[in-house]
């Protein structure tokens, strides 16, 4: 019997993983049956691409992964970009000087890299969860001048993460139509504006 619909994108943290961090073989039996049923399947994450690769092997898709929250749209394992929003270099650089200044935990993404400078507790609570590659620079600074990210995010005490957003967000108020600052729980996020809206555009 066929479904109602044509596509079906899945989020992993929360979502298709469970608490260890792995698809279940409940999970995984149900992606499969949806994929028989005709239903294209794809994965749709905050993480970076190269941080989903494993699940989309473990489920056998080859379709385009949503990455980034929707900053990147790439086919694994080849260089076929669907899109690919990268924060301009000048924001991104306002936003490395207010975490230098700020003394900030600072995750870097760049060309599908994870550069930061230091390996802090935060740094390992996020390496902890996504096994995602990642480089210390102590260069950081120097090395991230003038690159355009693809996002980055910063990890911090819920509390203290909602305290830094709203005033980041009101001390660049002029900015707003050029980086999109998000939060969630302990974690801030800055991508391109459009980043979450566009890859719906190249998915149809």
């Amino acid at each position: 019997m066929s479904l109602p619909y044509l596509l079906c994108a899945i989020d992993l943290d929360d979502t298709l993983l469970g608490p260890d961090h792995r698809i279940s073989p409940r999970n995984a039996r149900a992606v499969h049956a949806v994929m028989a049923r005709g239903v294209t399947v794809i994965i749709a994450s905050g993480r970076m691409h190269e941080a989903t690769l494993r699940f989309a092997d473990q489920l056998g898709l080859d379709t385009p992964i949503i990455s980034y929250n929707g900053a990147m749209v790439k086919r694994p394992h080849t260089d076929d970009v669907w899109l690919h929003a990268r924060i301009p270099a000048e924001l991104a650089e306002i936003v490395v000087n207010y975490s230098r200044e700020h003394d900030l935990q600072l995750n870097y993404y760049l060309d599908d890299h994870l550069y930061t400078l230091a390996y802090t507790p935060w740094m390992k609570l996020y390496h902890d969860r996504t096994l995602a590659p990642v480089e210390v620079r102590p260069d950081f600074y120097d090395r991230m001048r003038g690159m355009e990210p693809t996002i980055w995010t910063s990890q911090h005490h819920p509390r203290r993460a909602h305290r830094i957003g709203r005033r980041h967000v009101r001390s660049r108020r002029r900015d707003a139509a050029g980086i999109r600052v998000s939060r969630c729980e302990r974690v801030l996020a800055a991508s391109a504006p459009a980043a979450d809206r566009r890859w719906r555009r190249v998915l149809r």
